[in-house]
């Protein structure tokens, strides 16, 4: 699955794949899936999945928590769904990937938990500013919060947002505006690679992302930090105490 979506397959040919794995070239009674749907079910146990959150078009609201059951937008009136057909379907949704369980997943990979901590152990001697932990910034999370600072293991993270048209189209003014968190945890080198940067958000629209309502899609990725900042318990594969 993994190896397809970096290339880019389409779903027609994992199917085709999946099913020429499973009924020619594996034993009668092995348990890889026959489908990629039935690849996505086994898989989602893993926990990376996301979320869809319905928003208002206008950006006032998400539709959650106490706005879970509302058709309207309680501040604009602006309708949730439109109709096609004979359907609902929502005017504006989401992506929300969760960040906790994600990071939790890190320290269970032998070989990225040792790079997890490489900001402890490779700081500037001479003064010089290399990577995020020689800045004064840096420095200045040290001192505020010295229990924070005192757990290597502890994760900094970087925020980045921009938008951009997803297939390059200059001409279509559809655009999107994915969140994304940088782990400056790791060493400098793999800090921006594609494999370690993790995707929160995904806002659709080009007109979303405003100054009045950018904090209102950023809610359920506040929440995940704010959980995070309390302290969330996970294992530690190469820790003798698992914590």
């Amino acid at each position: 699955m993994n190896v397809c979506q970096v290339h880019g397959v389409s779903n027609k040919f994992v199917d085709e794949l999946l099913a020429l794995l499973h009924l020619h070239l594996l034993p009668r009674d092995n348990c890889l899936p026959s489908s990629m749907y039935q690849a996505k079910v086994l898989t989602s146990k893993v926990g990376l999945c996301y979320n869809n959150i319905h928003a208002c078009s206008n950006g006032c609201v998400l539709f959650r928590k106490q706005y879970e059951r509302m058709h309207e937008c309680p501040k604009c009136g602006a309708p949730r769904y439109r109709v096609v057909g004979r359907s609902q379907v929502p005017v504006k949704v989401v992506r929300h990937f969760p960040l906790v369980v994600r990071l939790l997943r890190m320290y269970r990979a032998p070989a990225i938990v040792e790079l997890m901590t490489w900001h402890n152990k490779n700081q500037s001697t001479d003064g010089k500013v290399r990577h995020a932990p020689d800045s004064k910034a840096w420095a200045h999370i040290n001192a505020t919060w010295p229990e924070f600072a005192a757990n290597p293991r502890h994760i900094r993270l970087g925020l980045v947002t921009n938008g951009f048209n997803p297939f390059g189209e200059k001409s279509s003014s559809w655009s999107i505006w994915p969140v994304m968190f940088f782990n400056y945890n790791l060493p400098p080198w793999l800090v921006t690679k594609r494999f370690f940067v993790i995707l929160s958000l995904i806002i659709p629209g080009p007109e979303s992302v405003k100054v009045a309502n950018f904090d209102v899609y950023l809610e359920p990725m506040i929440e995940e930090l704010e959980e995070l900042w309390k302290g969330v318990a996970g294992l530690d594969i190469l820790q003798p105490s698992g914590c």
